[in-house]
């Protein structure tokens, strides 16, 4: 600095001033983001705990059909709207046959390797006593419908598929009028050794797109895709379509359900 420069006081104190305001500034931040990190590390410390606490909680409830109480408790909820906003009587949309796709086969649960159409019958069953056979020629015999629907799973994926077979309703009519069954609140079905079973409404088995389906994509199902006959309901998630019918059941108190007694929802409709 020339020694004949003068140095103006004022802007001195300016200066440092405005240093000290930076400072205050500086020091408030950063006891701010002290409280902060404290807030926030407690906050996240009480929901840890509490969240702990709730899944011992309901670990350790009693259960339900397979699941803690309270879960149970929700899916029913669930099930009740579903039956109370007709969600399972809605119809899906359909779609040009050019766009089926090849069904990747998911769950083999049930199967076996009688597929032979020619001598698979479904047992028809009344409020667990056996009232009759319905012989998959018989089902031949019934109007055949063809409808092209995506396919959803509850995994995520959906392809689109073209299904052919009588609907579901009608061969329930129909078995219904050969054991002299009145309509019953649920329908059940199940493979023909029980190891897959699923519960249907009695509204849902008579929904127009429900097909007891014997061709996938104009080809005679594959034994892993559930040959002779299998359901298809487009209106639900795929574990609802089980595969290689062996048993129809007519009942007024609600089946079992496979994926029910494995914390899922009954109902699952979408």
């Amino acid at each position: 600095m020339n020694a004949d420069t003068e140095v103006d006081p004022s802007a001195t104190q300016d200066n440092q001033a405005t240093q000290d305001t930076q400072a205050t500034k500086d020091t408030n931040v950063a006891d701010e983001f002290r409280r902060r990190s404290r807030r926030s590390f407690l906050t996240f410390g009480a929901g840890a705990v509490g969240a702990a606490a709730g899944w011992r909680w309901l670990t350790t409830r009693s259960t339900d059909d397979g699941v803690a109480w309270p879960l149970r408790r929700v899916l029913r909820a669930d099930d009740r709207v579903a039956r109370l906003t007709n969600r399972s009587s809605a119809s899906v949309h359909e779609l040009a046959a050019s766009a089926a796709r090849e069904l990747r086969a998911n769950g083999d649960v049930g199967l076996t390797d009688a597929t032979d159409p020619s001598a698979w019958s479904i047992q028809i069953e009344h409020n667990g006593a056996v009232a009759g056979q319905l012989p998959l020629a018989r089902l031949a015999s019934l109007p055949q419908h063809r409808e092209t629907v995506l396919h959803k799973c509850i995994e995520g994926w959906s392809t689109p598929v073209t299904w052919q077979g009588p609907r579901l309703r009608d061969a329930v009519m129909l078995a219904a009028e050969q054991a002299g069954i009145e309509r019953t609140a649920w329908i059940g079905m199940s493979t023909d050794d029980h190891g897959y079973y699923v519960s249907l409404p009695w509204a849902a088995a008579m929904h127009p797109q429900a097909l007891l389906a014997v061709r996938l994509n104009d080809e005679p199902l594959t034994a892993d895709h559930g040959a002779p006959v299998r359901l298809a309901l487009p209106t639900h998630y795929g574990v609802k379509s089980i595969k290689q019918v062996g048993r129809i059941t007519f009942t007024d108190t609600e089946p079992p359900d496979y994926w029910a007694e494995r914390g899922y929802d009954k109902d699952m409709s979408f």
